[in-house]
């Protein structure tokens, strides 16, 4: 069998704060934020900021100007 690679896919506009860790196989959608040394197992939605270790969602629906 031939296994296909796994990869991360970070979405357009998406901030990773310093020291983040993603684990392979997440999604982060558009617009999210990863907070500083956030360990991210899970998918993203878009607009969601998460922080921790495990991350864990603190805000929904964040818009941020750049």
């Amino acid at each position: 069998t031939c296994a296909l690679p796994i990869s991360v896919v970070i979405g357009e506009k998406a901030w990773l704060c310093e020291g983040c860790t993603i684990m392979l196989g997440v999604n982060i959608g558009d617009g999210a934020i990863v907070g500083a040394k956030a360990f991210v197992t899970s998918n993203i939605p878009p607009n969601t900021m998460v922080s921790g270790n495990p991350s864990k969602v603190v805000d929904e629906d964040v818009l941020w100007k750049y």
